[in-house]
């Protein structure tokens, strides 16, 4: 498993973040690491998006599969995104522009809001 971190320039108003997991298929269960995080759950065909520690529910993810087709998916009301991943090669999963409302400065700049946004990648055997 490998975890990054990255923050770019305000941008807008808002300050993004990126955060990206690698995950191995047969690693199980894991506990979230990263502030917005997508988390295997040991489950196939299922992960659980995490903000800050907790279960994020109702929000908008992202799958693409080996074949580059990309498919819309909804967290649950505890943060469980459930797909099928039947065919071998790379996935991707990915939360995209989840903001709050936290403003601050970085690099003298001032912000109003903070984005956060995801990715989970894993091979399927």
């Amino acid at each position: 498993m490998a975890c990054a971190e990255t923050v770019f320039t305000v941008r807008g108003g808002r300050k993004p973040y990126f955060y990206a997991r690698w995950q191995p298929s047969t690693s199980g269960e894991v506990a979230p690491l990263l502030t917005l995080d997508l988390v295997p759950t040991g489950k196939p065909g299922e992960a659980r998006v995490y903000f800050r520690g907790k279960p994020l529910p109702d929000v908008g993810v992202t799958l693409r599969s080996p074949d580059d087709q990309e498919q819309k998916l909804t967290a649950d009301g505890e943060g469980f995104v459930r797909f099928t991943a039947a065919q071998p090669g790379q996935y991707l999963l990915t939360v995209a522009h989840y903001r709050e409302p936290l403003a601050g400065f970085y690099g003298g700049v001032a912000y109003t809001e903070t984005s956060h946004n995801c990715s989970l990648v894993w091979r399927q055997k």
